[in-house]
């Protein structure tokens, strides 16, 4: 189809394939770092430390691909242990059937996900490897008010979060997002 060719399609599928990366080959949390350098996409890390839990490492960029913005990477670390990947996502542009799109796009990119697990008109949701959840939905107008990491207007009505998190064991892991 035309619309694979687009650059924004072409960046959907390399966001997907960065998150297949983690998952599959367990790519871990400095090949992102340096997979975002290479796109030129100007990673920013933070810590945080606590001496009970442990560390949080969050990755995000200054700039981002075509179509595409807001990536987010969190990794968790016990004391003194491997950063494990807990969250990633980035989002698409909103517009006439982008979240079919999308859906298609991540069906055909990785087709062991096979059908979803849960699915509603603006909500998608697949297990992903033996830990993950990978998830879609539609931003509504209540998901645009008071985001602490994003920032949005009325035009961004539509936009399409996709998401790869550690499975919590809970029906409403995904109700804050």
């Amino acid at each position: 189809k035309e619309e694979e060719n687009r650059g924004d399609f072409v960046a959907l599928k390399r966001w997907v394939g960065l998150m297949q990366q983690q998952i599959k080959e367990k790519g871990g949390m400095n090949q992102l770092i340096l997979e975002l350098k290479h796109l030129q996409l100007d990673p920013v890390i933070a810590k945080d430390s606590n001496p009970y839990t442990g560390d949080m490492h969050i990755i995000r960029t200054y700039k981002s691909l075509p179509g595409t913005r807001y990536f987010h990477a969190q990794y968790f670390s016990e004391k003194g242990g491997k950063p494990q990947l807990q969250h990633v996502s980035f989002e698409f542009r909103p517009g006439p059937g982008a979240l079919k799109d999308v859906v298609s796009t991540l069906q055909k990119t990785l087709p062991e996900i096979g059908v979803p697990t849960e699915e509603d008109k603006e909500f998608y949701q697949w297990h992903f490897a033996s830990d993950y959840v990978l998830w879609v939905k539609q931003l509504g107008k209540e998901d645009l008010i008071g985001d602490s990491f994003n920032a949005y207007s009325p035009d961004d009505l539509g936009t399409i979060r996709i998401a790869l998190e550690l499975e919590i064991h809970s029906d409403d892991h995904h109700a804050s997002n």
